[in-house]
């Protein structure tokens, strides 16, 4: 299977991290596009060469009409809808992709692996993190340094430093953000602890 070409438009932060994040997942994707602001994203999308658009229906404003006059098959790409919860169930029916924000990883890599034609790499699943990594990587999260950690879970500086090696090896991620998308993606913080 040759490249596959992604757009994601999405405002969040967070959320085009974590789509980024389970995209590296797959083999062959490049995301050569990321649409932030909804002015003029009908444009980009059209100006920019790709197989698939992740597209949050917030751009669109929920609304079917201005998504199929925008976008009736231009290109032949096929998209990805990305939906919050405040969507009503004969609008998601309307649309053949979608995934909700809430969606767990599992409905998530189902409807990617149905898209991309090829399952996630299962090697992001071999490295389980503890019941002890996963206490410190919510700490971690949440912003806490390696001392208020020790003292909060009571074990040493050393034992943090110890555990926060392994998280960044077994997860290859080095940032507290995209540390902080993996937690939420795989509940271990809900969106609303990290305000």
């Amino acid at each position: 299977m040759g490249e596959v070409k992604i757009i994601i438009a999405e405002e969040s932060y967070i959320i085009r991290e974590g789509i980024k994040r389970i995209l590296s997942g797959y083999n062959n994707i490049c995301i050569v596009k990321e649409i932030v602001n909804k002015k003029n994203y009908s444009a980009e999308i059209a100006n920019c060469n790709s197989d698939y658009v992740f597209i949050n229906s917030s751009f669109f404003n929920n609304s079917i009409e201005e998504f199929k006059h925008n976008f009736n098959n231009k290109n032949n790409l096929q998209y990805l809808i990305i939906f919050n919860n405040d969507v009503d169930k004969k609008t998601k029916k309307q649309f053949k992709n979608i995934i909700n924000i809430n969606d767990s990883l599992d409905v998530i890599a189902k409807t990617l692996s149905k898209i991309t034609n090829q399952s996630l790499k299962t090697e992001q699943n071999s490295n389980e993190l503890s019941l002890r990594e996963k206490e410190v990587l919510r700490e971690v999260t949440l912003g806490k340094i390696n001392k208020e950690i020790a003292e909060f879970l009571f074990i040493s500086i050393h034992t943090v430093i110890t555990h926060r090696k392994n998280i960044t090896k077994k997860l290859g991620i080095k940032t507290v953000s995209g540390l902080t998308v993996y937690a939420i993606l795989n509940n271990i913080i809900s969106i609303d602890q990290t305000k």
